[in-house]
């Protein structure tokens, strides 16, 4: 059997024994029974595909699906617990949340500061005679220069 067909039959059986607690051995070796015909349908299938659209239309579906309602209504389902310890107290919560808005805050002001100083910046080079006229002629060049790779795509 394939990997990954194997999978598909193992995550429904782990469905069972995971999640509830089954003491009757009546229950338990009719799953194991149910199991090992899934298995030898199993052996049968190409890939995980192949048999998720097989067992879907199989008796075998049906059997594990009423053996999971019988399981649900019979066996007690298993609690687990959260170790509260390695939770983050509400307090820590608080604490990063108020971190990271201070951290965009700063970011934000400090961006807002960049963009300012380089607008400045900018705008000294423009009124600067020659700098000035070389940026307006570039500027023109990539305007222009639009036109003309559009007109060669064209063509």
């Amino acid at each position: 059997m394939k990997n990954d067909v194997k999978l598909s039959v193992n995550g429904r059986k782990d469905a069972i024994f995971n999640y509830f607690e089954v003491n009757d051995e009546g229950i338990k070796q009719r799953v194991d029974d149910l199991f090992k015909r899934i298995e030898e349908f199993a052996k049968n299938c190409k890939d995980s595909t192949d048999f998720e659209t097989k067992f879907a239309s199989s008796d075998l579906n049906q059997e594990y699906i009423n053996l999971m309602t019988e399981v649900g209504t019979k066996c007690k389902s298993k609690v687990y617990t959260v170790d509260q310890s390695e939770m983050p107290s509400e307090a820590d919560i608080i604490k990063e949340d108020i971190e990271y808005e201070m951290k965009d805050a700063v970011d934000s002001v400090g961006r807002r500061v960049r963009r300012d100083a380089n607008e400045k910046m900018l705008s000294e080079a423009r009124s600067t005679p020659i700098i000035g006229d070389v940026l307006e002629a570039k500027q023109y060049m990539d305007y222009f220069g639009r036109f003309k790779k559009k007109k060669d795509k064209d063509e």
